[in-house]
Formats: structure tokens, C-alpha cells, sequence
């Protein structure tokens, strides 16, 4: 017997079904009839009777995730150290994601000593720019620039950035776990899915971009998959009509009835 605390929940293949959905919409003679599956995680039945594996993968950077709580506790001192010092004026504060590592005592030290550093700093220039070799000169880490505009009003912004290596991005990530499971996929599955699938979810506004979206826009990638697929999301974040993104030359299905959104 299976144990069912292992299988997915109800939200999993909810999800599974908006985006099968986004994939069906942009391609005609398409239905989706099974979402509550695994390996892969859709079913579509083509016009012509024969099926299509979906497997959906959203690229997440799970440093960033576990960054937040870092960024906002930096915020926050910042924001306390400029009123304690009545030092007043806009700062933006970029961060070196990579650099962000929450360990208690180093995190804590950083926390204490840090933002005084930096409204010493930025109180005694104009505005503009102050970049990374002044900031480490002045005993200031984990920060790639601080923009400062002083002002008779204080706030405190942020952002960050991360320089990924190539072939480290995340979506080659994504693209190569996924191939892995591709042989598996067609092992447990037989004859069942004459095709295979990739929908990679999650691009647009504020999208964390390491050169991976681009890189299946412009299609200069290799896939195992008959068709990928890039579904975006508008500014309210729902998701829109699925972007085929298959790079050219890789031996795909094309119904002539088949239509692409751009």
C-alpha cells in the first residue's frame, strides 16, 4: 500500500492544471485530461489521439528565499541607526545575494556594526553613488553600491544582485534535473506519451533575471524535450498565455493548426 502522506496535495495539482491550461490555450487541437499525476505532471491528449507528457518546474532561488529575513532585518537597522544619528536623505542599499549568509553570530555582528558605518558614511558625502571598494574601505560588507540622496524626509530602499557563472543560472539548473527525470519518465511510462514537455514557470515583473529567461527567449539552449515552454505572469501575478521558447532544430511535433502566443 502507498503511503498517502507522500503524494502531493490538493494545491500541487491545482497548479498543475492552471498551467496545463496555459499551455493548452496557446496551443489548438490540445486538451488537458489528467492533472492530478505525477512523473510527469499532466496528461494532454492531442486531436490526433495520441498523448503528451507535461512536466512544470518553476525555477526558484531558494538563497533569496532564505535571504528575505536577512534584508529586512538589515533594512531595519539602517532605518533606526539614521534616526538615532538625525541623519536624514533617501538611501538605497544594494546587496551581494551570495554574501547574505545568516549565520547567528556573523549576521548579528554585521547587525551591530554595520549600519552605523554606513550613515557615517553616506552623512558625511553628497548624493550619488557610493560604490563596493569605498563601502569595503569604510568596513562595510555584504553591500555592491548604496545610493544616497540626503533630503528633510528618511527612506530606506533595497535590492540586490547576483553574478551566476555560466551554466549556473537557474534554469540550466532547472533544464538539467529535469532531463535526468526525462530517461525515468519514458522508462515508467512505456508507450503511453508519444511526446514530452517543459513548462517553466514564473517570468515577469520583478523576476530575479541571472541570464537564464534570456537564454530560452532567445532559444540558444539544448533540450531533451520535444517543446518548452515559458509561462509568464502579468503585474497582478496571474498567470498569462504559455510562450513556446524550443529551440530551433530540436525534432518537435508541429500540427498545422498549431498556434504560438509571442
Amino acid at each position: 500500500m502507498k503511503d498517502s502522506s507522500l503524494k502531493p496535495d490538493a494545491r500541487h495539482f491545482d497548479f498543475n492544471r492552471l498551467i496545463g491550461d496555459c499551455v493548452v490555450k496557446s496551443v489548438d487541437g490540445i486538451f488537458l485530461v489528467d492533472w492530478e499525476r505525477d512523473s510527469p505532471d499532466a496528461d494532454l491528449l492531442h486531436h490526433d489521439g495520441f498523448h503528451i507528457g507535461l512536466e512544470v518546474v518553476r525555477p526558484i532561488d531558494q538563497q533569496y528565499l532564505d535571504a528575505q529575513r536577512g534584508f529586512k532585518a538589515a533594512i531595519e537597522q539602517v532605518r533606526q541607526e539614521l534616526a538615532a544619528q538625525n541623519v536624514c536623505g533617501h538611501v538605497s542599499l544594494s546587496f551581494e545575494l551570495r554574501e547574505m549568509r545568516l549565520e547567528t553570530a556573523a549576521h548579528r555582528a554585521w547587525l551591530r556594526e554595520v549600519p552605523a558605518r554606513i550613515v557615517k558614511l553616506v552623512s558625511a558625502r553628497g548624493p550619488g553613488t557610493i560604490e563596493k571598494a569605498l563601502l569595503q574601505a569604510n568596513g562595510i560588507t555584504r553591500l555592491a553600491s548604496i545610493e544616497w540622496n540626503p533630503d528633510t524626509e528618511t527612506s530606506v530602499g533595497w535590492g540586490w544582485r547576483t553574478i551566476t557563472k555560466r551554466g549556473a543560472t537557474l534554469v540550466e539548473i532547472c533544464l538539467a534535473k529535469k532531463h535526468e527525470r526525462l530517461a525515468y519518465y519514458r522508462d515508467q511510462n512505456g508507450e503511453h506519451f508519444r511526446e514530452y514537455w517543459l513548462a517553466l514557470v514564473g517570468w515577469g515583473p520583478g523576476t530575479v533575471e541571472d541570464g537564464g529567461f534570456s537564454m530560452l527567449l532567445s532559444g540558444n539552449y539544448e533540450t531533451a524535450y520535444d517543446r518548452v515552454f515559458l509561462i509568464p505572469y502579468d503585474s497582478k501575478g496571474a498567470y498569462v498565455a504559455a510562450r513556446d521558447v524550443t529551440p530551433a532544430g530540436t525534432a518537435r511535433m508541429r500540427s498545422p493548426s498549431s498556434t504560438e502566443s509571442g
